[in-house]
């Protein structure tokens, strides 16, 4: 399994392979705009940490699910020029882990 990234106009999804991290300052130099994130897990204990910038950076989202139907959402409510850049440490992210970021 590889990591699996789908973009759409309001929403991208990332489905993790528990081995590959992520940043989104590949492909949005220039940070997202986000109004959500969603985890979703496939299995209790399931885990994310999305941090801002880099692996190091600050903590933006963390869950661990307590059963697989565990989804978590946290909503943004900041200004419309804020941007973020995502980051994802491959060994902070369960393998078969979906993010949903709405965009804004």
């Amino acid at each position: 399994m590889a990591l699996t990234v789908t973009k759409g106009t309001s929403h991208m999804t990332i489905v993790f392979d528990g081995s590959t991290a992520y940043n989104s300052a590949t492909d949005y130099p220039n940070g997202l705009a986000i109004k959500s994130l969603e985890s979703v897990p496939t299995a209790t204990d399931d885990t994310i940490t999305v941090r801002e910038t880099d692996a190091t950076g600050v903590t933006l989202f963390k869950k661990t699910a307590a059963t697989a139907y565990d989804n978590h959402i946290k909503r943004f409510k900041q200004a419309s020029d804020k941007r973020y850049n995502l980051y994802v440490v491959a060994a902070q992210v369960t393998s078969g882990v979906m993010l949903i970021v709405e965009l804004g």
